[in-house]
């Protein structure tokens, strides 16, 4: 379970002490790289990539990007909106629409990763996997966590990736189209940092779960 380096797991679970010797951390878990982003595939370059990962609560971010996107600058850049499979479809039929020039709006796109590297900046939301694959593709980005019904997971590891350089944070209780427009500005303006995470977390996670087991092959003569 995740990186020491990053959080640890006392950190938001006081009792974690009491069960010590049974914590194992194994790195986060991240989708490999896809062919396509290996080998230098050309989608998404030059765009805005704004997503908001199933999309069931991105309505509001991406009708506050398309506010946003002509008072930022990166006005005459290529936005593309990916709604993600869940977005209400009268949300998604509202966003589609004839949409303003230079928008293109999808349901879903499976080489995320490759647009997220092609791309000169990502508006997403806070989720685990969208983090994750700003993290791997270094991109510059905005993140606005989900924070509604009393949710904290996003917004407390979006804070600490920012206070390390990674992406701009805005806040959801202050999101509008000028403070995002702003905090565009800003990110475009910044090199990200690189943060040190592990994120080989499958592959480790199998392997410790292997070494419990032990030894249980039969042994000649038995």
């Amino acid at each position: 379970m995740g990186d020491p380096r990053l959080v640890r797991l006392d950190a938001t679970f006081p009792e974690a002490s009491e069960i010590a010797p049974m914590i194992h951390y194994t790195g986060y878990v991240a989708e490999p790289p896809r062919p396509s982003t290996i080998l230098g595939g050309k989608a998404g370059v030059g765009e805005v990539i704004v997503s908001a990962g199933g999309g069931a609560v991105g309505a509001s971010l991406f009708r506050t990007a398309l506010a946003a996107r002509p008072r930022s600058c990166l006005a005459e850049r290529p936005w593309r909106l990916i709604t993600g499979p869940n977005l209400a479809d009268e949300v998604f039929d509202e966003l589609a629409w004839e949409p303003p020039s230079g928008v293109t709006v999808e349901r879903w796109r499976n080489d995320m990763t490759t647009l997220l590297r092609n791309g000169v900046l990502s508006i997403s939301q806070g989720g685990y996997n969208m983090v994750l694959d700003i993290l791997q593709a270094r991109t510059r980005a905005v993140v606005v966590p989900f924070a509604t019904g009393g949710q904290t997971e996003q917004s407390y590891r979006c804070r600490l990736l920012a206070e390390r350089g990674a992406f701009i944070v805005v806040e959801p209780l202050t999101l509008s189209a000028d403070t995002l427009a702003k905090a565009i500005d800003r990110a475009i303006n910044v090199q990200p940092k690189v943060v040190d995470v592990d994120m080989n977390g499958s592959t480790e996670a199998a392997r410790f779960i292997a070494s419990l087991g032990g030894d249980h092959r039969p042994r000649r003569g038995k």
